[in-house]
């Protein structure tokens, strides 16, 4: 009885917890203090890649609408 009325007790209770902050030690991530983090000017093919980025943006943004609008009229018959 006395068991059932401490697990009831522990269901019931309502509070704001958390785990404890572990800083430090072996589950650390590595990139917590990298040299060029957030310096992006700095790192390798960072150019490269933001270019192929934005390119790829672009592309897509103005290749979508023009499937869609070919799409249409091609089942529509006008093409």
């Amino acid at each position: 009885m006395l068991t059932s009325k401490v697990a009831i007790r522990m269901l019931t209770r309502r509070s704001i917890h958390s785990s404890s902050i572990v800083r430090g030690g072996h589950h650390e991530p590595d990139y917590v203090h990298a040299k060029y983090m957030y310096n992006l000017r700095n790192e390798r093919m960072s150019k490269p890649v933001a270019a192929a980025a934005v390119g790829g943006a672009v592309a897509f943004g103005i290749g979508v609408p023009f499937f869609a609008v070919w799409f249409s009229q091609k089942k529509a018959g006008v093409w």
